[in-house]
């Protein structure tokens, strides 16, 4: 090793002399002549060859000592963490690419898989900024394997986490958002016996009736029934514009949206959250789903509300199909029915519904 860097400082002080000379030579000098000749050329080419050669034969050796002398445990962690800062840097990317803010509004020309990069990096923006800052600072990397270790859940974005991490750790965040589907629920079901109704035309208060009916009986809701409750969604109180902010944070919670600030913000972070839901279900209807991977139909399903862990790929490419079905049946002045659709859509579906095809 010792000989190698004595070698790359020769060459690199020869290099350096050379290109002196050549600079303070004048233009009619021997020296400029034998310099643009086309032999010498390749004769000085050679000078900057060496130096790369060296440094690939320098970095050989150092990837030879790292893979037998570093734990296979630590090289995964690394790998993990060099394939998750690529990832959240290209989220980033093409965020910014894309961002409305910018004057130009281009996600509507946009694929799929750039939606759900800027999707990704809305939701994870702060952990990602946070963990691309402390990459770069020197000794940045060391910083970096302790959270990695001990909280990869709570503060590390996605793209870090390995499939295995990312099924474990979507069922804990799932078990932890059920709640919050148990407050979306109590609100239609308190409301569907309350005077808040009586505006309502009573085939529209029938159809309420009928879906607490099948959330009591933990059914799974058809189409064309989610549908009949639409019209319901643009008045209070299923209207969310005015809503109670416990409700408001509760639908934060599902869809993993910043659930911090008055009413205002929250319904308008929602409002945005559903639009872009509808987006990217658009660009879904046109593609062919068997070509999407089975961790890409999960994430596609985790963030309309399903707890996609506990299903096959079939059986959650099935609820993807129907939910796209509904989805293209809505406008975007059907945000907040959108919003409570997903809930009630996703709430009881399991693999026993899937093979019993309750959406036929």
């Amino acid at each position: 090793m010792i000989s190698i860097s004595r070698r790359w400082q020769r060459c690199g002080r020869i290099h350096q002399s050379y290109q002196l000379l050549i600079t303070e030579a004048p233009r009619s000098s021997p020296i400029m002549i034998l310099h643009t000749s086309s032999t010498d050329m390749s004769i000085g080419d050679k000078i900057p060859r060496n130096i790369q050669q060296n440094f690939e034969n320098v970095k050989s050796q150092i990837v030879t000592v790292y893979e037998k002398y570093v734990p296979v445990s630590v090289q995964k962690v690394v790998k993990r963490i060099q394939l998750g800062t690529a990832a959240e840097l290209n989220n980033a990317k093409i965020y910014w690419r894309l961002n409305p803010h910018r004057g130009v509004n281009l996600l509507q020309s946009a694929t799929y898989h750039e939606m759900m990069a800027v999707n990704n990096f809305r939701r994870d923006a702060i952990k990602s900024v946070v963990v691309l800052i402390v990459a770069i600072i020197p000794m940045g990397f060391w910083l970096i394997w302790l959270p990695i270790l001990v909280f990869p859940r709570q503060l590390f974005p996605r793209g870090f986490w390995t499939p295995n991490q990312k099924r474990q750790f979507y069922l804990e965040n799932h078990m932890e958002r059920i709640e919050s589907h148990k407050v979306i629920v109590h609100h239609f079901n308190y409301h569907k016996v309350s005077s808040d109704l009586v505006k309502l035309d009573p085939q529209t208060r029938n159809v309420i009736s009928n879906l607490g009916k099948v959330l009591l009986d933990r059914g799974v809701l058809k189409n064309q029934e989610l549908l009949a409750f639409r019209s319901a969604c643009k008045e209070p109180p299923f209207k969310l514009n005015d809503a109670d902010y416990l409700l408001l944070r509760s639908f934060c919670k599902v869809f993993e949206v910043n659930s911090l600030g008055p009413v205002s913000m929250l319904t308008g972070r929602l409002g945005n959250k559903a639009t872009a839901l509808m987006d990217m279900d658009t660009k879904l209807q046109g593609m062919n789903l068997s070509k999407l991977t089975p961790e890409e139909v999960m994430d596609a399903n985790y963030i309309r509300g399903l707890n996609t862990t506990d299903l096959s790929h079939n059986a959650n490419l099935y609820w993807l199909k129907n939910w796209l079905a509904l989805s293209a049946q809505c406008t975007e002045a059907d945000v907040w029915f959108i919003l409570h659709a997903m809930v009630f859509h996703s709430l009881h579906f399991n693999e026993l519904k899937y093979q019993r095809g309750v959406f036929s």
